[in-house]
Protein backbone atom coordinates (compact mmCIF):
# COMPACT_ATOMS: atom_id res chain seq x y z
CA UNK A 1 0.00 0.00 0.00
CA UNK A 2 1.38 3.56 -1.04
CA UNK A 3 1.22 6.39 1.89
CA UNK A 4 0.55 10.05 0.56
CA UNK A 5 3.94 12.17 1.30
CA UNK A 6 2.55 14.24 3.83
CA UNK A 7 2.02 11.21 5.98
CA UNK A 8 5.76 9.37 4.85
CA UNK A 9 6.88 12.65 5.80
CA UNK A 10 6.74 12.14 9.78
CA UNK A 11 7.77 8.34 9.40
CA UNK A 12 11.02 8.21 11.28
CA UNK A 13 13.34 5.11 11.63
CA UNK A 14 11.69 2.95 13.98
CA UNK A 15 8.62 3.84 13.39
CA UNK A 16 5.03 2.49 11.42
CA UNK A 17 2.20 4.23 9.67
CA UNK A 18 -0.91 2.64 9.91
CA UNK A 19 -4.17 3.83 8.03
CA UNK A 20 -7.12 2.77 10.39
CA UNK A 21 -10.56 3.69 9.09
CA UNK A 22 -9.04 7.00 6.73
CA UNK A 23 -6.71 8.51 9.49
CA UNK A 24 -3.39 7.54 9.64
CA UNK A 25 -1.37 6.45 13.21
CA UNK A 26 2.47 6.38 13.46
CA UNK A 27 3.37 3.61 16.17
CA UNK A 28 6.57 2.88 18.00
CA UNK A 29 7.88 -0.56 16.51
CA UNK A 30 11.24 -3.04 17.47
CA UNK A 31 11.88 -6.63 16.19
CA UNK A 32 13.13 -9.38 18.56
CA UNK A 33 14.63 -12.84 17.44
CA UNK A 34 12.10 -16.12 17.95
CA UNK A 35 14.15 -18.72 18.09
CA UNK A 36 11.34 -21.32 17.57
CA UNK A 37 10.52 -19.11 14.10
CA UNK A 38 13.99 -18.63 12.98
CA UNK A 39 13.45 -14.77 12.20
CA UNK A 40 12.66 -11.23 13.57
CA UNK A 41 8.90 -11.14 14.99
CA UNK A 42 7.82 -7.67 15.00
CA UNK A 43 7.30 -5.78 18.51
CA UNK A 44 4.49 -3.06 17.68
CA UNK A 45 5.09 -0.10 20.69
CA UNK A 46 3.10 2.57 21.90
CA UNK A 47 1.08 4.94 19.77
CA UNK A 48 2.79 8.13 19.07
CA UNK A 49 0.10 10.29 17.74
CA UNK A 50 -1.73 10.97 14.34
CA UNK A 51 -0.84 12.40 11.09
CA UNK A 52 -2.86 14.94 8.98
CA UNK A 53 -2.19 16.84 6.36
CA UNK A 54 -1.33 19.75 8.26
CA UNK A 55 0.76 17.55 10.24
CA UNK A 56 1.82 15.21 12.88
CA UNK A 57 -0.22 15.77 16.23
CA UNK A 58 1.17 13.79 19.28
CA UNK A 59 -0.52 11.74 21.20
CA UNK A 60 -2.06 13.39 24.91
CA UNK A 61 -1.14 9.77 27.06
CA UNK A 62 2.60 9.98 24.92
CA UNK A 63 3.03 13.56 25.37
CA UNK A 64 2.72 13.06 29.26
CA UNK A 65 5.41 10.16 29.19
CA UNK A 66 7.73 12.56 27.67
CA UNK A 67 6.73 15.54 30.31
CA UNK A 68 9.62 15.73 32.88
CA UNK A 69 8.77 15.14 36.26
CA UNK A 70 9.02 17.63 38.46
CA UNK A 71 11.18 17.28 41.89
CA UNK A 72 9.22 15.81 44.91
CA UNK A 73 9.79 17.30 48.16
CA UNK A 74 8.26 15.11 51.46
CA UNK A 75 8.42 16.86 54.67
CA UNK A 76 7.40 15.29 57.72
CA UNK A 77 6.85 16.92 60.80
CA UNK A 78 8.05 14.89 63.81
CA UNK A 79 6.64 15.07 67.55
CA UNK A 80 9.16 14.02 70.26
CA UNK A 81 8.00 13.58 73.78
Amino acid sequence: MKHPKWALKHKKKGTELRLIRGTYYLYEVTSKWNPDKKRAQKITGKLLGKITPKGFIQSSKYALTQKPVQSVVIKEDCNIF
